[in-house]
């Protein structure tokens, strides 16, 4: 089994996806990665707070989309993630990586 830390099996990163959605399309511009603590399996919330308003200071039209995750499986941890993200979501989309 690999550990974390272990090359063959590099860490899950975790982000949002930003855009635009115009009725049933749906156009992504850009991303960024959040802060989650593995150990204490928490996400950051001020940082995604906080970069949330700095892109809606620059590009006022983009929304949080959704959020994506590294790995071919869904984990308890992107749950918790997904379920903050959904605050600043305008319309649920899932992405994986």
């Amino acid at each position: 089994m690999a550990q974390i830390g272990d090359a063959s099996c590099p860490p899950r990163v975790y982000g949002c996806v930003l855009g635009v959605l115009v009725g049933r399309t749906v156009g992504i511009f850009n991303s960024f990665e959040l802060l989650y603590d593995l150990v204490a399996g928490e996400l950051c919330r001020e940082f995604l707070e906080v970069k949330h308003l700095q892109y809606k200071k620059v590009f006022p039209k983009y929304d949080i989309l959704g959020c994506y995750s590294t790995g071919s499986d869904v984990l308890d941890s992107y749950m918790h993630i997904h379920k903050a993200v959904r605050v600043w979501e305008s319309q649920e989309i899932y992405t994986s990586k």
